[in-house]
């Protein structure tokens, strides 16, 4: 429709009558008007209106003088005016479906990029799993508030960060992780908002992809601060990309090859699993759901305040469910 507006305005620009053509320019009518007596029947101006604003085709065209009852004014070029289609904003609950099928889960020993030196990472395995959904952001502050009002969930126990003493419940961190979660808290919120934790064979599965055995999320390329928060290596030792949380999602380049974010670096994320030294050795192939119990739970993805090997795909860490700080925090699944 918008289309063919356009054209009929255009056509406007010119009109055939007895023969001759006849520009309708200001230079040949200076008053940017056709005289009725050179107008075919059809546009004597009886009743026509012609509207000079064309904001709903996004153009808009001011005619040179004020028109009269008996004129009609024809344009000579219906300028367009240069517009952008806004980008929204990004869903911060968007989920990620993973599909089902193999992976390798652990240690490769055989990838000449990482180091194997915890058994708890070993032996490398395969595992298949159902089709799932996970977070593809870690949790913000502003989804977990909600839970918060609801009644559901507990405030966090401090509302600052590293570096800032009024973190949670300020709309200048809405969008960033929340901190000083633990484990209940975690596992309370997913199940409000109609989720659950991820196992942790689901976590390293979304990490990895099925392809190889890749050393981080994003594949073998070492760290640097293009792909997430964390530490790097530098001559002598190593810096901190932010010294803090960042807003989730700040690294595409760093995501994983399903497109999930910030699985190395920014918070560490709990993950329903109950810690085994040795459950590698017994873990089953299809689904395995961790240890019937124990005394602490897993954490993945590393931190802000992490070097490197924090930030390895098959890099576990353990501890007691209760403990909460400035670096843990929750992203959630959801069974397919």
């Amino acid at each position: 429709m918008k289309a063919c507006v356009i054209c009929a305005l255009l056509l406007g620009a010119l009109v055939v009558w007895g023969g001759s053509t006849e520009a309708v320019q200001g230079a040949a009518n200076p008053g940017g008007q056709l005289p009725a007596s050179r107008l075919p029947p059809l546009l004597q101006p009886t009743d026509l209106v012609v509207s000079t604003s064309l904001d709903a085709l996004g153009l808009w065209v001011r005619p040179s003088v004020e028109l009269t009852a008996s004129q009609v004014y024809l344009p000579v070029v219906a300028q367009g005016e240069a517009t952008s289609t806004p980008t929204p904003p990004p869903n911060f609950a968007e989920e990620i479906l993973i599909p089902p099928g193999e992976f390798q889960m652990g240690c490769d020993l055989y990838n000449a990029v990482d180091s194997c030196t915890r058994g708890s990472e070993l032996p490398l395995h395969t595992v298949s799993l159902d089709a799932y959904y996970l977070d593809k952001y870690e949790v913000t502050n502003a989804r977990y508030q909600a839970c918060v009002d609801a009644g559901v969930c507990r405030a966090p126990r401090a509302n600052e960060s590293s570096t800032r003493s009024f973190y949670y419940g300020n709309p200048e961190f809405a969008n960033y992780p929340v901190l000083f979660v633990n484990w209940n808290d975690a596992n309370t919120f997913c199940r409000w908002a109609g989720r659950r934790l991820p196992t942790e064979a689901e976590w390293e599965k979304a990490a990895r992809g099925p392809l190889d055995t890749r050393k981080y999320p994003w594949g073998n390329r070492e760290l640097d601060c293009a792909l997430g928060n964390f530490h790097v290596p530098i001559e002598g030792g190593r810096r901190m990309c932010t010294g803090d949380t960042v807003q989730v999602g700040t690294y595409p380049e760093g995501a994983s090859l399903y497109g999930v974010m910030d699985m190395a670096g920014n918070v560490r994320e709990w993950v329903n699993d109950w810690y085994g030294q040795n459950y590698y050795s017994v873990s089953p192939v299809h689904n395995p759901q961790g240890p019937a119990n124990g005394s602490t739970r897993i954490l993945r993805g590393g931190s802000w305040d992490n070097h490197g090997n924090y930030m390895r795909v098959a890099y576990r860490i353990y501890t007691y469910l209760e403990r909460s700080n400035y670096y843990y925090g929750i992203r959630c699944a959801r069974s397919f």
